[in-house]
């Protein structure tokens, strides 16, 4: 939850400015306005502060959760905005209305028209508010926040010295607006939209409403106080410094503001198991701040306070310690009641209020009938710390385990905090110090906890050249076809590359391109001068286990591993920066040297480059990786044409055209064809001219850039294929001409000579053009026989990128981890080996498996398959579960009840103790809590102990931590995830194998053949199978159910077949599991639909799924099961270890319903169909 930290932490300073920049505008006003003024300006203030309470809860909290959910640009997204926009709209009139109403009651006419203009204001701004927080962009909003009550400030204190008194004050906040109004219209644009219509939609209505109601009883209650005083002393001094020291008290309500519109977007999309992480994370943002704000006010130097507000108020400061804890226990039952909203506790959420405001409000009024004013503060701070404890006691269920042991730290601190001010109050200057110090502590970024990389990395590769940029060489092409397959693999990859006209960011083939550097990159030099400024400052912002630097032209390398702060490896598919300082009379070539001398890890494309590479820095590690050929190179069909091609950047300096257009002038009287130039590049123009000075134009054809199929037919029906190179990094373009069988003629380099043999092409001596066109003119007239295409194939087929991708895959786990990453079903595998083997002796082995199985779902079945199949092949399992009848149905393997009783006379029985499973530590069950401590004890009496693919999230206790780590030191462990490895935090290296669902091996077709026909499946028809799930509320599954009966109709109207596969019955509501889900779908749809399920083994769930042509999923291991089989999918991201793997497999998502559409449609067309199902 660093990101709901950090962007409290940047949402709280904000407010924190905020506040102080409203504390002004109320001494301000205080000073420049007379008693009874001042009554009217605060009782304003505190009604427009409820109008943007309510304004907020009605507009940007729904917003922001619809923005963060779906895509930008999307349909669904853009009828969220609309629907934000009529509703601000229609809320702003509204509250126009009431408080112009409530104006002329309390004030006024010119104070009632300006309370009523700043009320609508208040709500037309909100739809900004809560998109920058679906979006995510908090800077942004902090900045327009601030900007916003500054113009407001500014405006207030004009109007009041052009003698507009109150009037003009609650006037400044429609000025401050505009600031707000110019934000959403320059960020808001695309997904901006008139929906009229959606007025009617109740579902829209029904969320707005319960957050509106909400906001509104507690803006009401927290603003009541003030608006009290007006009503009944509002003509006094006592009252008016009352309202001032209120106000300047109430500054955990904004801290308490800032931490809600952070946490709870995300919250509200979270899933019930990860909620307690993003609720500690609000509450910590919020208490970091408010209890040093609130100590701060309670001790502030009477002489402090008489500097800024009128001496006629000096007597109310006594009140100040009593406000200030009003103040923070406002902010608590704030906070602690949009916690029980977030999560969905409705019923517990009203009871909070109920509370709050009958408490409150009669602690408010006894105080009142007390003493006055006096009373009022002390019956306030009473009354709201009794409703915080209430509300504390309601929410602590939602609370992580470290909350509550976090309360006594708290506690010290801000008692610390307190005696300290208060010991130096004697001193103003002192006190000052102290309490800036004790606001810059809370403010300051706590540091993150380092992240462990796993199995799939975050990979940030440095590549200058797009490879959709016209010109771009097979540096690109290289670039892109490693990361596509390491896409693949499951790492993520982020391309930073340069700009040019016509770019844009992209996500290709799973790799996301970001363009980066200054202006539009018209020209060669301002591509390379921006990119070179701005990629360091670019690389910071990026998140990476790992960095791969691209060298590129013409310094090769910008020296990445000084700037980088992570690991970096370079990879050198170009090292001629001397030629290029030859060429532009620049010392690029110490650039290079520097650059080299300062990598450890780099990755060569040929031999000759790592030669080099090793000479300039010979303590860096070189590994050879080549380039690699695309199997649709093989694909084309060869023939003896008459032409010669070239394929290539249009240059003379590197590729030599100025060679070859002087050898072709020689040899085109001796051979029939023409010379064919397909490229383009800065040398067009001059190539060009020159053909035309050589006569050569009639024999001389240009295509243009060629990619694809295309190319390599061109290659395919050429008799020969030249590379006139002066130096290459590794010549792509001879390999790809060997593979459609084609020979090569080029010049004996380092590089090309690795890549043309002797048998499928000819090398002559440097930059000889005689000996070149002797050559041609030989290779020319030697036809090609099926004998040199096999060699040339042959030769060519080593050049695999798959192999390749895998190799460098590997380079890169050993930078970030030290060592090769070995297969994690290997792994698995070597921690199961021989398990108890040792205790048993002679006998078979007697291992205990202890996991969450036998509670309905196949996933955690799959697990425990995963875990039996490991297993030596005489070992005796029994299994410890809550079904154990089951297990031994599913599995066909001794099971017992997992109680504790049992639990320990299975573990005296047997020889070995096998923990299993994704969430099984955290703040559980007191067994799980207890089971490291009886495994330890297990070990300590000669039985193996191993924990496979375990997860250990936030909220687990040290001890079992303790043990945890003391069984990784040993080697016994493996984690699910990198969240796990983070958690645990152990200093021995743990391996991350995964979900062993992964791993399961399917069933034999013929099983899932006769599970399909007996739940009634066509088994001639394209088959998209559905795998529903209930969501965390009714909105949710509705939705799902709606999301999957469009897709069943749209399945079968393009001819397909639909079935349903049920992979838990776990649900406790009988028609939430999915055989019931199942039907509600076939009801929407209107279509029968088979369910396959539930109960299914778990490799026969599987197979079923390999045997479908598409699956639709909302299950986790649905997903996983399609993935590990190659078998087309997508689903809803709602859970976030199924967001997780959507998003690391660039999957489309089911969101938005036309990419679905599409995405369905795109499969079951016939051309796709068979190669989806491969």
């Amino acid at each position: 939850m660093n990101g709901i930290h950090r962007a409290g932490a940047l949402v709280t300073a904000s407010a924190g400015l905020v506040g102080v920049a409203g504390y002004l505008a109320t001494l301000l006003m205080a000073n420049l306005l007379t008693p009874a003024q001042f009554v009217d300006y605060s009782a304003a203030q505190s009604l427009l502060t409820t109008a943007g309470v309510a304004a907020a809860a009605m507009v940007p909290l729904p917003l922001a959760r619809a923005v963060r959910a779906c895509p930008a640009g999307s349909e669904t997204r853009r009828d969220s905005t609309g629907f934000a926009v009529l509703v601000a709209l229609l809320g702003g009139v509204v509250t126009a209305v009431v408080l112009t109403g409530l104006g002329l009651v309390l004030s006024t006419p010119g104070v009632a028209v300006a309370l009523g203009a700043a009320g609508f204001a208040v709500f037309a701004i909100s739809p900004v508010w809560g998109w920058l927080q679906g979006e995510a962009r908090f800077g942004r909003y902090a900045v327009a926040s601030v900007a916003e009550v500054v113009l407001r400030l500014v405006a207030s204190v004009a109007a009041v010295a052009l003698g507009l008194g109150a009037a003009g004050a609650v006037g400044g906040f429609v000025v401050g607006t505009v600031v707000v109004v110019w934000t959403g219209v320059m960020t808001m644009r695309g997904d901006l939209a008139w929906r009229p219509g959606l007025m009617r939609d109740r579902t829209r209505w029904g969320e707005t409403g319960v957050l509106a109601s909400t906001q509104f009883t507690l803006s009401v209650l927290i603003g009541c106080d003030v608006v009290l005083v007006a009503a009944i002393d509002g003509d006094s001094t006592a009252g008016a410094s009352y309202q001032a020291l209120a106000v300047m008290a109430k500054g955990p309500v904004y801290v308490a503001a800032a931490a809600a519109l952070t946490g709870f977007p995300l919250l509200r999309n979270t899933a019930p198991e990860q909620a307690p992480e993003v609720v500690g994370a609000m509450l910590r943002s919020f208490t970091r701040l408010a209890l040093p704000v609130t100590a701060i006010v309670a001790t502030v130097p009477s002489a402090l306070v008489l500097t800024v507000l009128p001496d006629r108020y000096s007597d109310a400061i006594g009140l100040l310690p009593w406000l200030a804890v009003a103040g923070f226990s406002f902010g608590a039952i704030s906070a602690l009641v949009m916690v029980l909203l977030g999560v969905g506790a409705h019923a517990r959420c009203r009871a909070a209020l109920a509370v709050a405001t009958v408490v409150v409000t009669g602690s408010m009024c006894a105080g009142w009938y007390t003493a006055a004013t006096t009373g009022l503060a002390v019956g306030v701070a009473l009354g709201t710390s009794i409703a915080a404890l209430v509300c504390a006691v309601l929410v602590r269920r939602f609370l992580p385990a470290h909350a509550v042991r976090a309360l006594p730290r708290a506690a010290m601190s801000v008692a610390v905090l307190t005696v300290a001010l208060l010991a130096a109050g004697f001193s103003t200057p002192l006190w000052l110090c102290v309490a800036v110090v004790a606001v810059l502590v809370a403010l300051w970024p706590r540091r993150e906890p380092r992240r462990r990389p796993g199995e799939f990395l975050d990979i940030l590769h440095l590549g200058f050249e797009d490879p959709d940029m016209p010109g771009s060489g097979g540096g690109s092409l290289r670039t892109h076809e490693i990361d596509k397959r390491l896409v693949a693999a499951g790492h993520r990859v982020t391309v930073l590359t340069t700009r040019f006209p016509g770019c844009h960011d992209r996500v290709q083939d799973g790799v996301r391109y970001v363009h980066v550097g200054l202006g539009r990159g018209r020209t060669l030099i301002g591509r390379v001068v921006g990119y070179a400024v701005v990629l360091p400052f670019a690389a910071r912002r990026h998140a990476a286990d790992l960095v791969v630097e691209d060298f590129f032209a013409p310094v090769s390398t910008m020296a990445a591993p000084l700037w980088t702060g992570r690991p970096t490896v370079g990879v050198v598919q170009w090292l001629n920066a001397r030629d290029k300082a030859r060429q532009y009379h620049l010392p690029f070539h110490l650039v290079e040297r520097f650059g080299v001398r300062h990598h450890r890890r780099l990755v060569a494309v040929s031999r000759g480059v790592a030669d080099r590479l090793t000479a300039m820095n010979p303590r860096a590690h070189v590994e050879i990786i080549g380039n690699g050929v695309d199997p649709l190179a093989f694909a084309a069909t060869p023939s003896d044409g008459a032409d010669i091609v070239y394929i290539g950047r249009l240059e003379f300096v590197q590729k030599g055209l100025d060679l070859l257009l002087h050898a072709w002038a020689s040899a085109r009287h001796h051979v029939t064809g023409t010379l064919v130039v397909a490229g383009t590049g800065p040398g067009e123009r001059r190539l060009r001219d020159m053909v035309a000075d050589l006569g050569i134009a009639d024999r001389v054809r240009f295509t243009g850039w060629v990619a694809g199929q295309d190319k390599y037919d061109l290659l395919a029906r050429a008799r020969l294929v030249v590379v006139p190179s002066r130096f290459e990094t590794f010549g792509i373009v001879a390999v790809e001409a060997l593979a459609t069988g084609t020979p090569v003629l080029a010049f004996d380099i380092p590089c090309l000579r690795e890549v043309v043999p002797g048998h499928s092409g000819e090398l002559v001596a440097p930059f000889d053009v005689p000996a070149f066109t002797e050559a041609l003119i030989r290779l020319h007239r030697t036809p090609k026989t099926d004998d040199r295409i096999r060699r040339a194939r042959s030769f060519a087929e080593t050049y695999d990128w798959d192999a390749l991708a895998q190799r460098q895959a590997e380079f890169y786990h050993r930078a970030v981890h030290g060592k090769p990453v070995t297969d994690p079903a290997h792994t698995v595998r070597a921690q199961l080996a021989d398990l108890g083997r040792r205790r048993a002796g002679r006998r078979p082995p007697r291992p205990v498996v202890i996991g969450d199985f036998g509670n309905g779902d196949t996933g955690e079945e799959a697990q425990l398959a995963a875990v039996l199949a490991g297993l030596d092949t005489d070992a005796r399992p029994t299994v410890l579960s809550r079904n154990p009848d089951r297990i031994t149905a599913l599995h066909d393997v001794a099971a017992r009840p997992l109680t504790l009783r049992h639990a320990l006379r299975a573990i005296a029985d047997s020889d070995g103790l096998v923990v299993v499973g994704g969430g099984a530590y955290g703040p559980g069950p007191s067994l799980v809590r207890l089971l490291p401590h009886v495994a330890a004890a297990g070990r300590h009496t000669g039985r193996d102990v191993v924990y496979v693919g375990i997860g250990v999230s936030d909220g687990s206790p040290r001890h079992v931590l303790h043990q945890l780590r003391r069984a990784a030191a040993r080697g016994r462990v493996t984690v699910r995830d990198v969240s796990s490895l983070r958690v645990l935090d152990s200093t021995a290296d743990v391996p991350c194998v995964g979900d062993l669902a992964w791993q399961l091996a399917p069933a034999d077709p013929e099983l899932v053949e006769e599970e399909l026909r007996r739940a009634g499946v066509d088994p001639n028809r394209p088959l998209l199978l559905l795998a529903p799930g209930a969501g965390i509320d009714d909105t949710r599954t509705n939705r799902m159910i709606d999301t999957f009966a469009a897709a069943a109709r749209r399945w079968t109207t393009n001819g397909g077949t639909v079935a349903a596969i049920a992979l838990s019955d776990r649900d406790r509501r009988p028609t939430r599991t999915d055989a019931a889900l199942a039907a509600h779908i076939a009801d929407a749809a209107g279509l029968a639909l088979p369910v396959v399920g539930p109960g299914l083994p778990p490799r026969i769930a599987k197979a079923a799924i390999a045997r479908s042509d598409a699956v639709l999923g909302v299950r986790f291991h649905a997903l996983v099961f399609a993935l590990s089989t190659g078998t087309p999918c997508t689903g809803l991201a709602w859970e976030p270890e199924t967001r997780a793997l959507i998003e690391d497999h660039r999957l489309t998502t089911a969101d938005d319903g036309r990419e679905l559409i599409a995405w369905l449609d795109a499969i079951t067309t016939p051309t796709t169909l068979p190669s989806a199902r491969r």
